[in-house]
Protein backbone atom coordinates (compact mmCIF):
# COMPACT_ATOMS: atom_id res chain seq x y z
CA UNK A 1 0.00 0.00 0.00
CA UNK A 2 2.62 2.81 1.08
CA UNK A 3 4.91 1.33 -2.35
CA UNK A 4 1.53 2.20 -4.30
CA UNK A 5 1.08 5.92 -2.65
CA UNK A 6 4.41 6.70 -2.94
CA UNK A 7 4.50 5.55 -6.81
CA UNK A 8 1.48 7.79 -7.59
CA UNK A 9 2.50 10.90 -5.82
CA UNK A 10 6.09 10.43 -7.78
CA UNK A 11 3.21 9.77 -11.07
CA UNK A 12 1.72 13.50 -10.08
CA UNK A 13 4.89 15.02 -9.11
CA UNK A 14 6.35 13.64 -12.12
CA UNK A 15 3.99 16.25 -14.43
CA UNK A 16 6.18 19.06 -13.69
CA UNK A 17 9.40 19.19 -15.84
CA UNK A 18 11.68 20.14 -13.24
CA UNK A 19 10.03 17.49 -10.66
CA UNK A 20 11.06 15.01 -13.19
CA UNK A 21 15.00 15.58 -12.95
CA UNK A 22 14.90 15.76 -9.53
CA UNK A 23 13.14 12.57 -9.07
CA UNK A 24 15.58 11.24 -10.96
CA UNK A 25 18.84 13.05 -9.34
CA UNK A 26 17.03 11.20 -6.06
CA UNK A 27 17.34 7.93 -7.69
CA UNK A 28 13.60 7.57 -8.31
CA UNK A 29 13.99 5.43 -11.49
CA UNK A 30 14.71 2.05 -10.34
CA UNK A 31 12.72 0.90 -7.06
CA UNK A 32 9.65 2.51 -9.83
CA UNK A 33 11.34 -0.28 -12.25
CA UNK A 34 11.10 -2.80 -9.87
CA UNK A 35 7.22 -2.12 -8.88
CA UNK A 36 6.36 -2.65 -12.64
CA UNK A 37 8.77 -5.66 -12.55
CA UNK A 38 7.26 -7.46 -8.93
CA UNK A 39 4.79 -5.32 -7.25
CA UNK A 40 0.83 -5.65 -7.06
CA UNK A 41 -1.01 -5.10 -9.51
CA UNK A 42 -2.28 -1.54 -8.20
CA UNK A 43 1.20 -0.71 -7.24
CA UNK A 44 2.49 -1.55 -11.00
CA UNK A 45 -0.39 1.13 -12.51
CA UNK A 46 0.97 3.79 -10.07
CA UNK A 47 5.08 2.77 -11.22
CA UNK A 48 3.46 2.60 -14.75
CA UNK A 49 2.51 5.56 -14.69
CA UNK A 50 5.24 7.38 -12.86
CA UNK A 51 7.62 6.09 -16.08
CA UNK A 52 5.34 7.33 -18.40
CA UNK A 53 5.65 10.71 -17.02
CA UNK A 54 9.31 10.61 -16.22
CA UNK A 55 10.12 9.39 -19.85
CA UNK A 56 8.89 12.88 -21.13
CA UNK A 57 12.38 14.02 -20.61
CA UNK A 58 15.62 12.76 -22.81
CA UNK A 59 17.54 11.86 -19.77
CA UNK A 60 14.87 10.06 -18.31
CA UNK A 61 14.35 7.87 -21.50
CA UNK A 62 17.90 6.37 -21.41
CA UNK A 63 17.67 6.22 -17.83
CA UNK A 64 14.53 3.92 -17.62
CA UNK A 65 16.09 1.90 -20.42
CA UNK A 66 19.29 1.30 -18.78
CA UNK A 67 17.62 0.32 -15.17
CA UNK A 68 15.89 -2.65 -17.73
CA UNK A 69 12.78 -0.87 -17.65
CA UNK A 70 11.57 -1.52 -20.99
CA UNK A 71 10.84 -5.25 -20.72
CA UNK A 72 8.96 -5.39 -18.32
CA UNK A 73 6.56 -2.52 -19.24
CA UNK A 74 6.43 -4.36 -22.91
CA UNK A 75 5.23 -7.49 -20.84
CA UNK A 76 2.35 -5.39 -18.94
CA UNK A 77 1.14 -4.47 -22.70
CA UNK A 78 0.69 -7.95 -23.81
CA UNK A 79 -0.47 -9.58 -20.74
CA UNK A 80 -1.61 -7.16 -17.88
CA UNK A 81 -5.23 -5.51 -16.73
CA UNK A 82 -6.72 -3.21 -19.31
CA UNK A 83 -5.76 -0.42 -16.65
CA UNK A 84 -1.84 -1.67 -17.08
CA UNK A 85 -2.05 -2.56 -20.65
CA UNK A 86 -3.04 1.80 -21.36
CA UNK A 87 -0.37 3.24 -18.30
CA UNK A 88 2.07 0.47 -20.33
CA UNK A 89 1.47 1.31 -23.61
CA UNK A 90 1.78 5.09 -22.77
CA UNK A 91 5.21 4.89 -20.99
CA UNK A 92 6.75 3.36 -24.23
CA UNK A 93 5.45 5.61 -26.31
CA UNK A 94 7.02 8.20 -24.27
CA UNK A 95 10.09 6.06 -24.49
CA UNK A 96 10.00 6.04 -27.67
CA UNK A 97 9.97 9.63 -28.48
CA UNK A 98 12.82 11.39 -30.18
CA UNK A 99 14.22 14.77 -29.42
CA UNK A 100 13.65 16.93 -31.75
CA UNK A 101 17.22 17.61 -33.73
CA UNK A 102 19.20 20.34 -32.89
CA UNK A 103 18.05 20.43 -29.19
CA UNK A 104 19.79 20.70 -26.46
CA UNK A 105 19.80 18.23 -23.01
CA UNK A 106 21.15 20.15 -19.92
CA UNK A 107 22.25 18.31 -16.35
CA UNK A 108 24.04 18.84 -13.33
CA UNK A 109 23.83 22.30 -13.13
CA UNK A 110 23.81 23.30 -9.14
CA UNK A 111 21.06 25.95 -10.60
CA UNK A 112 18.01 23.55 -10.81
CA UNK A 113 15.92 25.66 -13.01
CA UNK A 114 18.81 25.59 -15.67
CA UNK A 115 18.53 21.88 -16.68
CA UNK A 116 16.28 19.80 -18.60
CA UNK A 117 15.72 20.27 -22.31
CA UNK A 118 16.46 22.76 -24.50
CA UNK A 119 14.28 23.37 -28.11
CA UNK A 120 16.12 25.40 -30.92
CA UNK A 121 13.76 28.30 -31.48
CA UNK A 122 14.52 31.15 -33.88
CA UNK A 123 17.15 33.48 -33.35
CA UNK A 124 17.64 36.10 -30.84
CA UNK A 125 18.54 39.39 -32.50
CA UNK A 126 19.82 42.49 -30.77
CA UNK A 127 19.95 45.60 -31.90
CA UNK A 128 23.98 46.50 -31.27
CA UNK A 129 25.17 43.24 -32.50
CA UNK A 130 24.82 42.88 -36.52
CA UNK A 131 24.71 38.90 -35.90
CA UNK A 132 21.82 36.45 -34.93
CA UNK A 133 22.37 34.16 -31.82
CA UNK A 134 20.97 31.31 -31.98
CA UNK A 135 17.85 30.64 -29.43
CA UNK A 136 16.93 27.73 -27.27
CA UNK A 137 14.13 27.57 -25.13
CA UNK A 138 13.57 25.62 -21.92
CA UNK A 139 10.85 22.80 -21.67
CA UNK A 140 9.32 24.50 -19.15
CA UNK A 141 11.32 26.96 -17.23
CA UNK A 142 11.38 30.84 -17.89
CA UNK A 143 15.19 30.12 -19.20
CA UNK A 144 16.96 30.83 -22.50
CA UNK A 145 19.91 29.01 -23.55
CA UNK A 146 21.87 32.06 -26.50
CA UNK A 147 24.71 33.16 -27.78
CA UNK A 148 25.09 36.99 -27.38
CA UNK A 149 27.68 39.73 -28.28
CA UNK A 150 28.16 42.10 -25.40
CA UNK A 151 29.11 45.88 -26.09
CA UNK A 152 32.68 44.87 -25.47
CA UNK A 153 32.57 42.58 -29.00
CA UNK A 154 33.40 39.68 -26.64
CA UNK A 155 31.20 36.65 -27.46
CA UNK A 156 29.72 34.61 -24.91
CA UNK A 157 26.77 31.53 -24.82
CA UNK A 158 24.43 31.97 -21.89
CA UNK A 159 21.76 30.53 -19.44
CA UNK A 160 19.81 33.71 -19.34
CA UNK A 161 16.68 34.59 -17.88
CA UNK A 162 14.10 35.42 -20.70
CA UNK A 163 11.39 37.49 -19.03
CA UNK A 164 14.02 39.76 -17.14
CA UNK A 165 16.85 39.19 -19.81
CA UNK A 166 20.22 40.96 -18.82
CA UNK A 167 23.06 39.14 -20.20
CA UNK A 168 25.37 42.17 -19.69
CA UNK A 169 25.00 41.26 -15.78
CA UNK A 170 24.24 37.32 -16.84
CA UNK A 171 21.67 35.94 -15.23
CA UNK A 172 23.03 32.02 -14.82
CA UNK A 173 25.91 30.57 -16.40
CA UNK A 174 28.00 31.81 -19.23
CA UNK A 175 31.11 30.85 -21.40
CA UNK A 176 33.20 32.94 -23.43
CA UNK A 177 33.55 31.79 -27.09
CA UNK A 178 36.32 33.34 -29.71
CA UNK A 179 34.80 31.22 -32.88
CA UNK A 180 32.34 33.17 -34.09
CA UNK A 181 31.84 30.17 -36.40
CA UNK A 182 30.29 27.87 -32.74
CA UNK A 183 26.53 27.67 -33.86
CA UNK A 184 26.19 24.97 -31.13
CA UNK A 185 26.78 25.18 -27.23
CA UNK A 186 29.58 24.16 -26.04
CA UNK A 187 30.12 21.57 -23.74
CA UNK A 188 31.91 22.56 -21.00
CA UNK A 189 33.80 25.52 -19.73
CA UNK A 190 30.66 27.21 -17.94
CA UNK A 191 31.01 29.18 -15.42
CA UNK A 192 28.04 30.92 -12.78
CA UNK A 193 27.44 34.66 -14.24
CA UNK A 194 25.92 35.35 -10.64
CA UNK A 195 28.02 35.91 -7.45
CA UNK A 196 28.54 32.84 -5.85
CA UNK A 197 29.32 28.95 -6.60
CA UNK A 198 27.54 26.50 -8.23
CA UNK A 199 28.56 23.00 -10.02
CA UNK A 200 28.38 24.09 -13.55
CA UNK A 201 26.03 22.32 -16.22
CA UNK A 202 26.56 19.47 -18.73
CA UNK A 203 25.25 20.25 -22.04
CA UNK A 204 25.01 17.62 -24.82
CA UNK A 205 23.80 19.02 -27.94
CA UNK A 206 21.39 16.65 -30.02
CA UNK A 207 22.35 17.10 -33.70
CA UNK A 208 20.30 13.99 -35.12
CA UNK A 209 17.64 12.80 -33.18
CA UNK A 210 17.04 9.72 -34.80
CA UNK A 211 20.42 8.60 -33.30
CA UNK A 212 19.48 9.25 -30.22
CA UNK A 213 16.47 7.54 -29.76
CA UNK A 214 17.97 4.55 -31.59
CA UNK A 215 18.36 2.59 -28.09
CA UNK A 216 15.30 2.64 -27.04
CA UNK A 217 13.61 2.40 -30.19
CA UNK A 218 15.76 -0.62 -31.07
CA UNK A 219 15.07 -2.11 -26.94
CA UNK A 220 11.15 -1.89 -27.57
CA UNK A 221 11.32 -3.70 -30.70
CA UNK A 222 13.91 -6.39 -29.21
CA UNK A 223 11.67 -6.52 -26.00
CA UNK A 224 8.70 -7.60 -28.70
CA UNK A 225 6.80 -4.38 -28.32
CA UNK A 226 5.64 -3.83 -31.30
CA UNK A 227 2.75 -6.90 -31.76
CA UNK A 228 1.30 -5.95 -28.34
CA UNK A 229 0.99 -2.56 -29.41
CA UNK A 230 -0.52 -3.63 -32.89
CA UNK A 231 -2.92 -5.57 -31.01
CA UNK A 232 -4.03 -3.16 -28.66
CA UNK A 233 -4.63 -0.71 -32.06
CA UNK A 234 -6.93 -3.67 -33.06
CA UNK A 235 -8.89 -4.50 -30.33
CA UNK A 236 -8.23 -2.31 -27.16
CA UNK A 237 -10.37 0.03 -25.30
CA UNK A 238 -10.52 3.87 -26.80
CA UNK A 239 -7.87 4.68 -25.01
CA UNK A 240 -5.65 2.15 -24.82
CA UNK A 241 -6.25 2.36 -28.66
CA UNK A 242 -5.19 6.43 -28.30
CA UNK A 243 -1.84 5.31 -26.43
CA UNK A 244 -1.17 2.76 -28.77
CA UNK A 245 -1.31 4.36 -31.88
CA UNK A 246 1.28 7.17 -30.54
CA UNK A 247 3.85 4.64 -29.37
CA UNK A 248 3.54 3.22 -32.60
CA UNK A 249 3.58 6.66 -34.39
CA UNK A 250 7.17 7.02 -32.16
CA UNK A 251 8.69 3.51 -32.82
CA UNK A 252 7.75 4.53 -36.85
CA UNK A 253 10.49 6.70 -36.50
CA UNK A 254 13.46 4.10 -37.91
CA UNK A 255 13.17 1.78 -40.71
CA UNK A 256 13.33 -1.15 -38.98
CA UNK A 257 10.69 -0.25 -37.09
CA UNK A 258 8.63 0.26 -40.02
CA UNK A 259 9.10 -2.92 -41.42
CA UNK A 260 8.40 -4.89 -37.99
CA UNK A 261 5.03 -2.45 -37.82
CA UNK A 262 4.27 -3.38 -41.21
CA UNK A 263 4.79 -7.12 -40.88
CA UNK A 264 2.75 -7.54 -37.68
CA UNK A 265 -0.39 -6.22 -39.81
CA UNK A 266 -0.20 -2.80 -38.60
CA UNK A 267 -0.96 -0.48 -41.36
CA UNK A 268 -4.97 -1.85 -41.45
CA UNK A 269 -5.67 -1.15 -38.17
CA UNK A 270 -3.65 1.82 -38.29
CA UNK A 271 -5.56 3.37 -41.33
CA UNK A 272 -9.54 2.08 -39.65
CA UNK A 273 -8.62 4.70 -36.33
CA UNK A 274 -7.91 7.49 -39.05
CA UNK A 275 -10.80 6.71 -40.89
CA UNK A 276 -13.45 6.03 -37.70
CA UNK A 277 -11.56 6.58 -34.68
CA UNK A 278 -11.82 9.78 -32.51
CA UNK A 279 -9.97 12.61 -33.43
CA UNK A 280 -7.30 12.04 -30.62
CA UNK A 281 -6.66 8.39 -32.43
CA UNK A 282 -6.97 9.99 -35.51
CA UNK A 283 -4.27 12.60 -35.14
CA UNK A 284 -2.10 9.46 -33.52
CA UNK A 285 -2.73 7.02 -36.31
CA UNK A 286 -2.31 9.73 -39.03
CA UNK A 287 1.26 10.44 -37.52
CA UNK A 288 2.12 6.97 -37.71
CA UNK A 289 0.78 6.11 -41.02
CA UNK A 290 2.89 9.59 -42.40
CA UNK A 291 6.06 8.31 -40.86
CA UNK A 292 5.61 4.13 -41.73
CA UNK A 293 5.06 5.74 -46.20
CA UNK A 294 8.53 6.91 -45.66
CA UNK A 295 9.22 2.95 -46.29
CA UNK A 296 8.56 2.48 -49.59
CA UNK A 297 7.19 -1.00 -49.44
CA UNK A 298 4.41 0.31 -46.84
CA UNK A 299 1.76 1.32 -49.23
CA UNK A 300 -0.64 3.33 -47.59
CA UNK A 301 -4.38 2.30 -49.15
CA UNK A 302 -7.22 3.28 -48.00
CA UNK A 303 -10.37 1.23 -48.94
CA UNK A 304 -13.34 3.11 -48.59
CA UNK A 305 -17.36 0.97 -48.99
CA UNK A 306 -19.58 2.21 -51.75
CA UNK A 307 -22.15 0.65 -49.68
CA UNK A 308 -22.69 3.42 -46.92
CA UNK A 309 -22.08 5.87 -49.38
CA UNK A 310 -24.49 8.90 -49.87
CA UNK A 311 -26.64 7.61 -53.24
CA UNK A 312 -29.24 9.96 -54.33
CA UNK A 313 -32.30 7.84 -54.59
CA UNK A 314 -30.42 4.80 -52.33
CA UNK A 315 -33.35 3.91 -49.96
CA UNK A 316 -35.48 3.22 -53.10
CA UNK A 317 -34.82 -0.26 -53.81
CA UNK A 318 -36.37 0.46 -57.16
CA UNK A 319 -33.26 2.01 -57.93
CA UNK A 320 -30.82 0.75 -55.61
CA UNK A 321 -29.48 -2.35 -53.58
CA UNK A 322 -26.78 -0.29 -51.62
CA UNK A 323 -25.94 -3.30 -49.13
CA UNK A 324 -26.02 -6.63 -51.66
CA UNK A 325 -24.27 -9.00 -50.74
CA UNK A 326 -21.20 -9.74 -52.80
CA UNK A 327 -18.71 -12.42 -51.87
CA UNK A 328 -15.91 -10.64 -54.19
CA UNK A 329 -16.23 -7.61 -52.31
CA UNK A 330 -13.17 -6.20 -50.02
CA UNK A 331 -16.16 -5.44 -47.55
CA UNK A 332 -18.78 -8.16 -48.39
CA UNK A 333 -21.54 -5.96 -49.76
CA UNK A 334 -21.66 -3.84 -52.98
CA UNK A 335 -23.61 -0.22 -53.35
CA UNK A 336 -25.75 -1.96 -56.55
CA UNK A 337 -27.23 0.36 -58.99
CA UNK A 338 -30.98 -1.28 -60.46
CA UNK A 339 -31.67 1.53 -62.96
CA UNK A 340 -31.88 5.32 -62.58
CA UNK A 341 -31.85 7.97 -64.80
CA UNK A 342 -30.36 10.51 -62.22
CA UNK A 343 -27.32 9.58 -60.26
CA UNK A 344 -25.43 10.67 -57.40
CA UNK A 345 -22.91 8.95 -55.13
CA UNK A 346 -21.06 10.19 -53.03
CA UNK A 347 -18.51 8.88 -50.69
CA UNK A 348 -16.29 10.17 -47.62
CA UNK A 349 -12.99 9.53 -46.66
CA UNK A 350 -10.48 11.07 -43.54
CA UNK A 351 -7.25 10.82 -44.91
CA UNK A 352 -3.31 11.13 -43.08
CA UNK A 353 -1.16 13.49 -44.93
CA UNK A 354 0.01 12.48 -48.46
CA UNK A 355 -0.43 12.92 -52.19
CA UNK A 356 -3.01 10.11 -53.27
CA UNK A 357 -3.98 8.78 -56.57
CA UNK A 358 -8.31 8.34 -56.76
CA UNK A 359 -9.90 5.48 -57.96
CA UNK A 360 -13.84 3.60 -58.06
CA UNK A 361 -13.70 -0.01 -57.77
CA UNK A 362 -16.64 -0.79 -60.12
CA UNK A 363 -17.95 -4.00 -61.80
CA UNK A 364 -15.77 -4.06 -65.04
CA UNK A 365 -19.29 -5.10 -66.95
CA UNK A 366 -22.27 -2.39 -66.85
CA UNK A 367 -24.38 -0.12 -68.46
CA UNK A 368 -23.10 3.29 -68.39
CA UNK A 369 -26.07 4.89 -70.50
CA UNK A 370 -24.64 6.91 -73.87
CA UNK A 371 -23.77 10.14 -71.51
CA UNK A 372 -21.16 11.81 -69.89
CA UNK A 373 -20.20 10.94 -66.22
CA UNK A 374 -19.37 14.18 -63.81
CA UNK A 375 -16.21 12.98 -61.12
CA UNK A 376 -14.78 15.69 -58.23
CA UNK A 377 -12.90 15.31 -55.29
CA UNK A 378 -12.63 17.95 -52.48
CA UNK A 379 -12.71 18.59 -48.94
CA UNK A 380 -15.78 17.64 -47.38
CA UNK A 381 -16.15 20.80 -45.45
CA UNK A 382 -14.88 23.73 -47.18
CA UNK A 383 -16.19 26.26 -44.88
CA UNK A 384 -13.96 24.16 -42.47
CA UNK A 385 -10.47 23.16 -44.06
CA UNK A 386 -8.18 25.70 -45.05
CA UNK A 387 -8.50 25.23 -48.81
CA UNK A 388 -4.21 24.97 -49.03
CA UNK A 389 -4.47 22.28 -46.52
CA UNK A 390 -6.18 20.32 -49.22
CA UNK A 391 -5.17 20.06 -53.21
CA UNK A 392 -7.68 18.32 -55.87
CA UNK A 393 -7.48 17.45 -59.34
CA UNK A 394 -9.75 19.44 -61.54
CA UNK A 395 -13.40 17.91 -61.72
CA UNK A 396 -13.59 15.43 -64.78
CA UNK A 397 -15.93 14.22 -66.84
CA UNK A 398 -16.06 10.56 -69.07
CA UNK A 399 -17.82 9.77 -71.78
CA UNK A 400 -19.74 5.91 -71.31
CA UNK A 401 -17.18 4.70 -74.20
CA UNK A 402 -14.18 6.58 -72.05
CA UNK A 403 -15.19 4.77 -68.83
CA UNK A 404 -15.58 0.89 -70.57
CA UNK A 405 -11.96 1.52 -72.03
CA UNK A 406 -10.09 2.59 -68.99
CA UNK A 407 -12.19 -0.21 -67.03
CA UNK A 408 -10.84 -2.81 -69.57
CA UNK A 409 -7.22 -1.48 -69.37
CA UNK A 410 -7.13 -1.49 -65.44
CA UNK A 411 -8.18 -5.49 -64.83
CA UNK A 412 -9.52 -8.37 -65.62
CA UNK A 413 -11.41 -9.96 -62.69
CA UNK A 414 -14.67 -8.67 -63.43
CA UNK A 415 -13.81 -5.64 -61.18
CA UNK A 416 -11.82 -2.64 -62.12
CA UNK A 417 -10.22 0.50 -60.45
CA UNK A 418 -11.34 3.30 -62.70
CA UNK A 419 -8.86 6.26 -61.88
CA UNK A 420 -10.59 9.54 -61.28
CA UNK A 421 -7.59 12.13 -60.16
CA UNK A 422 -5.53 13.01 -56.96
CA UNK A 423 -5.54 14.88 -53.63
CA UNK A 424 -3.02 16.33 -51.53
CA UNK A 425 -3.33 16.81 -47.68
CA UNK A 426 -1.40 18.94 -46.26
CA UNK A 427 -2.90 18.99 -43.00
CA UNK A 428 -1.85 16.20 -40.65
CA UNK A 429 -5.54 14.61 -41.74
CA UNK A 430 -8.18 15.82 -43.95
CA UNK A 431 -11.63 14.79 -44.59
CA UNK A 432 -12.12 14.39 -48.62
CA UNK A 433 -15.59 13.71 -50.53
CA UNK A 434 -15.03 11.48 -53.90
CA UNK A 435 -18.24 12.09 -56.06
CA UNK A 436 -19.81 10.55 -59.37
CA UNK A 437 -23.08 12.13 -60.70
CA UNK A 438 -25.11 12.68 -63.60
CA UNK A 439 -28.46 14.27 -63.60
CA UNK A 440 -29.81 13.93 -66.63
CA UNK A 441 -30.47 12.04 -69.85
CA UNK A 442 -30.54 8.70 -70.53
CA UNK A 443 -30.85 5.87 -67.78
CA UNK A 444 -28.00 3.48 -66.86
CA UNK A 445 -28.12 0.48 -65.02
CA UNK A 446 -26.90 -2.39 -63.92
CA UNK A 447 -23.67 -1.01 -61.90
CA UNK A 448 -21.93 -2.11 -59.07
CA UNK A 449 -19.66 -0.12 -57.13
CA UNK A 450 -17.28 -1.75 -54.59
CA UNK A 451 -15.33 1.02 -52.72
CA UNK A 452 -13.33 3.80 -53.58
CA UNK A 453 -9.45 3.58 -53.43
CA UNK A 454 -7.31 6.03 -52.18
CA UNK A 455 -3.81 4.92 -52.69
CA UNK A 456 -0.89 7.48 -51.40
CA UNK A 457 1.87 7.85 -53.84
CA UNK A 458 4.31 10.51 -51.84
Amino acid sequence: MVRGEAAGTLERLADNALNRYAIREAGGIPPLVELVKSGSDAEKVKAAGALRNLADNNANRDAIREEGGIPPLVALVRSGSPALKEKAAGALGNLARSPAAGSVEVSGAGVPCVNGTYSQNGTYSQARDSESAPRYVHEASQVWLIRYRLPSGALWWYFADKDELDVDDGDYYRVRVDDTSLEQPPVSGWSLARDGKAPPPVVTFHAVADQLARGNLYAIRQAGGIPPLVELVKSGSDAQKEKAAGALENLADNNANRDAIREEGGIPPLVALVRSGSPAQKKKAAGALERLADNEQNRIEIPVSCAGADIMHGNNTSYWRQHEACAESVFGEVAHCVFVCWFQIIVSATLPRGTYEVSWCVRSAGNWGNEAFSFSLRPAEESVLDAAATVCSPDAAMHPDEIQEALVESGTTGWSLLRVGTVEVRALTADVQAKIWKHSGSWVGPLSFDYVHFLRVS
